[in-house]
This record gives structure tokens, C-alpha cells and sequence, in this order.
């Protein structure tokens, strides 16, 4: 045996116990007995072909900010570098801040920000990378390619998420993160290696501060690692230090958000129950009859399986439920990782049906009650998991049985093909897009008329966000509610600090001028316009402002 001159054998051998003992291997390139093979080149090709084509059909059709959601996103990255108050502060707690961190240096770019390329460039990027780890977590799970292609076809050629990674929206990205984490996850099974559950903890971390469905997925990624390490890991406290190492990591994120929001508003649930908070908009939902998944099981469950037959096609949701039952019917160690991806990719699924129930989320199908189009895109947090699903049957079948998950994926674009994607039918007509005509009757005004002046803004109003990103004036000359103490003294003090108020049906701004009509007899109406049955006013000051101003005080 060959000894390493200047090293003791006794060190060497105490080494390679360590190793055996804490499976050190697995840190050092990640490839520790990998039976992966080398990923084709065709999958990212395509990913990236198909992206790019998208997002420059998209961009240039002027559907990248179709979504109101989508220009909100645009603006709170840009209100970073761009306002009376730039810094972090801006992310505010409507959206988890990972999306607009990784627009903020894209959005400086004017021409970026405004044409939705900075959304496109953030959510392209996704989209390829979830495209190449779930070609790659179906061959980890199958241990075949054909699997993997057929789990792919089946992702790639969904043309709602084609047209959804080209907007700025956070789904692309939260597809990404959960896929990467339910790869490396079950790549942990095999290798049991340190490094595979810190990558996961990574992913988990960075979806929980994309969206909060993956909160559900780190609390089904606990239970995978527990469970798993019990079964099928004999050393000695393995359990606890596996689960330690990935809840620290995979944690991290949802203790930064819950640190982030005592930092800079005072209290560390205020993301939950403050004036934008998703539950002070469901009361709002519920009161006008909107809310019909509230305490209804069923409807809830209804509400959303029309959504994910909308995104992802019903050929794709047949074909995603007969390959769940096929991972259902396997032994052992199979069996229990086909079980771990399922909890893991299902987890979000769940948890809408979850919030659903308790009237935490609102969707709105065309198949239900009222029959309108809203939040649809939820949907298709169930593409991951019905892909891999539909793909595995390629694993079990044999000769042309193979392709059935190839025919499904067909179908199903064929179908979106001969109408209009839902996702994109959305921004167009449905709820998510409400409004944009006349917030752009009132932005071309004020655009047209502006000549400088501080213009007073609720942007957490639905009506009054979309406007100011269609005005196109710098965001440093409205005064809006993330902007302390400027938005407080602006409101008491509205003539001496703003040119110009916009207000809107049920926003801060009427309040305040319901409440203190005094305080803008110097203003006058120049633009009013209808939202069916709600407004939007557009105030311009008579005369100079008083002086001094207080806006800076």
C-alpha cells in the first residue's frame, strides 16, 4: 500500500473514519457516489430558446405589464434607488422581497422598469433553471432519461408559465426555488450527503422570502428529513443534526422577514395584519360577496382544481393524476422517495386549498360563481408536481405507452394554442388587469400636464399603483405611503407640500379628505373618471403653495 510521504498513517485512517462518521465526502463537489449522468444540451438550449422567443414576443406586444401586480413589483424594485426615501425600507410587506431585490439593480435602467424587461431578464432566469433541475430531479428519481424528457416536454411547453416568465411576476421564480429544493432534497436520499440538504435548505430559504406558499414546503421538507433519516439512516444522531442543519438554513429567511418587519414597522407580524396585508383585503372581498371558498371545503377545493386545469390543460391533469397513483404502487425505498418529492411539490397545493378555506386567498375561475378571471396563475404551482408525476410514467411503461405524458403535453399547448392562455386572457380582461384603461386615461393627463410638484398617492391602492407606473414621472415626485415622514406631513399639510392628489375609491386619500375636507378647499378637480362603480379623482392646486413647506420636516 502506498504511503503519503510526511502523513502518519494513523492520521489517514482517522480521516477516513471521520468521513464514514460524518459523511464529509458529500461536501467536497457534490458527487459522491452520483450515478447522475452529464445533462444534455438540448435542455437548457430549449429553455432558453423558448424563454427568449416569449419575452421578446411579449415585451413587444406590451403584455410583460399587462398584470397590475406585475408594475407594482416593477416599482417597489425601483423605489430602492428611486424616491424621496430610497433604501430597503421601500420593500414594504405586501410582497415577500426576494423578486424586487433582484429587479432593484435591472430597474435603474428607465427603458428596463418601464417596458417590463427587468421582470422578463429576473423570470427568465427561472425559468430556465427550473427547467434544467426538473429534467434533472425526474432522471434522480427514475434513474431514467426518457423520464426526464418526458417530465420536461411536459413543463416547458406550458404556454401560461411561457407567458408568466416574461412578466415580473413571482411565480417563475418561486417555481425555481421550489423545484431546486425538492431536487437536491431527494438527490439527498441517495447520497445522504451534507452538502445536498445545505443546497436545499438554500432553495427552501430563498423561496420563503419569494412567496409564502413555500413556507409550506419547508415544513413538508422538515418531515421528509426526519422521517427519511429515522428509516433509513442507522448513525448516531444523525436525525438531529440532518434536521438542525437544514431548519437553520432553509429557516433563515422566514426569521429575516419576521426581523425585517419589527425593524421597520414595529412589529413583527405587521406583513399579516396591516392596512395591504392580504387579510385586510379579503375583508374587503368578503363583504362584497367575492369570497365564496370561505368555510366551504368543497368550494375550495373546486375553486382551485378549475385553476390548475386551466394553466396546466386537462390532458396534463389526467395524465399528472394517473402517474401519482403509479409512484403510489412501488416498495420501500422507492415508494418512500416518491413519496418525499410528492409531499414536497404537493405542500403548495395544500396550502391554498388551506387559505382558500379560511378566506386567506381569492380565486376566481370562469367555471364558478361569479365567472371571472382572477389570481388563475395560482394554478400553476401544481405544474412541478404534475410533471414529474406524468413524466414517471415513462419510467413504468414500456415501448410506445412511453410517449402518453409527450401526447399530454401536445394536447394540452395545442388547446391554450387555439384560444387565448389563460394567464395572458387574464391580463387582458380578467380582474387582475381591472382598470388599466381608465388609470391610463388619468396617467396620460397627468403626464400631459404635469410641470412639477409633488403629487400626494396611496400607492397601495389596486387604482392608484398601475397610474403611477403608466405616468412615467420619476418616482421621487410622489408622496406615498412608504415615504416617512414626507406621506404624514402631506396629508396634514396637503397645499403646503403637493401640487397634486390622487385619490381613489376606499384609498388613504379619500379618507383623509372625507374626514378633513378643510385641508383641500386650494384644490381643484381636473380629472374624474368612473371604475364601474368606483373612481378615480385627479386634484390640481389653485396658486402657489403656502409657505414654507413642511414636507421635509
Amino acid at each position: 500500500m502506498t504511503q503519503l510521504v510526511g502523513v502518519r498513517p494513523g492520521a489517514v485512517a482517522g480521516t477516513h473514519v471521520l468521513e464514514r462518521r460524518y459523511n464529509w465526502n458529500a461536501w467536497r463537489g457534490l458527487e459522491t457516489q452520483s450515478a447522475a449522468k452529464r445533462l444534455p444540451v438540448p435542455v437548457p438550449a430549449i429553455a432558453i430558446l423558448l424563454g427568449f422567443a416569449w419575452a421578446f414576443y411579449s415585451v413587444t406586444h406590451g403584455w410583460a405589464t399587462l398584470y397590475n401586480d406585475s408594475e407594482s413589483h416593477l416599482d417597489i424594485a425601483r423605489h430602492i434607488t428611486d424616491g424621496l426615501t430610497p433604501g430597503l425600507a421601500q420593500l414594504g410587506s405586501i410582497w415577500l422581497p426576494l423578486p424586487q431585490l433582484l429587479m432593484a439593480p435591472l430597474v435603474t435602467i428607465d427603458q428596463l422598469w418601464h417596458s417590463g424587461i427587468a421582470g422578463s431578464i429576473v423570470s427568465g432566469l427561472a425559468f430556465v433553471y427550473a427547467s434544467v433541475r426538473i429534467f434533472s430531479l425526474a432522471e434522480e428519481l427514475t434513474g431514467k432519461r426518457v423520464a426526464a424528457w418526458c417530465t420536461f416536454a411536459v413543463f416547458v411547453t406550458n404556454l401560461n408559465l411561457l407567458y408568466l416568465q416574461t412578466t415580473a411576476l413571482d411565480e417563475t421564480v418561486m417555481l425555481a426555488c421550489f423545484i431546486g429544493a425538492a431536487y437536491h432534497m431527494v438527490r439527498w436520499t441517495r447520497t445522504r450527503g451534507m452538502g445536498d440538504i445545505a443546497l436545499a435548505g438554500i432553495a427552501t430559504m430563498l423561496g420563503t422570502i419569494t412567496r409564502y406558499d413555500a413556507w409550506a414546503m419547508f415544513l413538508a421538507e422538515i418531515a421528509v428529513v426526519v422521517l427519511w433519516t429515522k428509516l433509513h439512516d442507522r448513525r448516531g444522531h444523525s436525525t438531529q443534526a440532518n434536521t438542525l442543519l437544514f431548519v437553520f438554513i432553509g429557516g433563515y429567511g422566514i426569521a429575516m422577514w419576521f426581523l425585517y418587519n419589527l425593524l421597520i414597522f414595529h412589529d413583527p407580524l405587521y406583513f399579516l395584519h396591516s392596512t395591504y396585508s392580504a387579510q385586510a383585503q379579503q375583508q374587503y372581498q368578503l363583504r362584497t360577496g367575492y369570497l365564496p371558498t370561505k368555510g366551504h371545503l368543497t368550494t375550495s377545493v373546486a375553486t382551485l382544481g378549475w385553476a390548475i386545469a386551466d394553466i396546466v390543460g386537462p390532458t396534463v391533469l389526467v395524465a399528472g393524476a394517473v402517474g401519482a397513483l403509479l409512484m403510489l404502487f412501488r416498495r420501500r425505498d422507492a415508494l418512500h422517495r416518491n413519496l418525499a418529492v410528492m409531499a414536497i411539490l404537493g405542500a403548495p397545493i395544500a396550502l391554498n386549498v388551506f387559505t382558500l378555506f379560511v378566506g386567506q386567498t381569492t380565486i376566481r375561475t370562469p367555471q364558478l360563481p361569479p365567472h371571472q378571471m382572477f389570481n388563475l396563475r395560482y394554478g400553476l404551482e401544481a405544474l412541478p408536481f404534475l410533471a414529474v408525476c406524468a413524466g414517471s410514467m415513462a419510467a413504468r411503461f414500456k415501448g410506445s405507452l412511453t410517449v402518453v405524458p409527450l401526447i399530454a403535453a401536445a394536447a394540452a399547448s395545442l388547446m391554450m394554442a387555439q384560444a387565448t392562455p389563460v394567464a395572458l386572457a387574464e391580463g387582458m380582461t380578467g380582474a387582475s388587469g381591472f382598470g388599466r384603461q381608465q388609470a391610463q386615461e388619468v396617467a396620460s393627463y397627468l403626464k400631459a400636464h404635469y410641470t412639477g410638484g409633488h403629487i400626494l398617492a396611496d400607492d397601495g391602492s389596486s387604482a392608484i399603483a398601475p397610474l403611477i407606473f403608466m405616468s412615467g414621472i420619476d418616482l421621487r415626485e410622489f408622496v406615498t405611503a412608504g415615504f416617512h415622514p414626507y406621506y404624514e406631513n402631506a396629508k396634514a399639510d396637503p397645499a403646503g407640500n403637493a401640487a397634486w392628489v390622487l385619490e381613489s375609491s376606499r384609498d388613504q386619500i379619500e379618507g383623509e379628505m372625507q374626514f378633513f375636507p378643510s385641508r383641500y378647499v386650494q384644490y381643484k378637480l381636473v380629472y374624474h373618471v368612473l371604475q364601474n362603480t368606483d373612481v378615480i379623482n385627479l386634484w390640481e392646486r389653485i396658486g402657489p403653495a403656502p409657505a414654507p413647506p413642511t414636507l421635509g420636516r
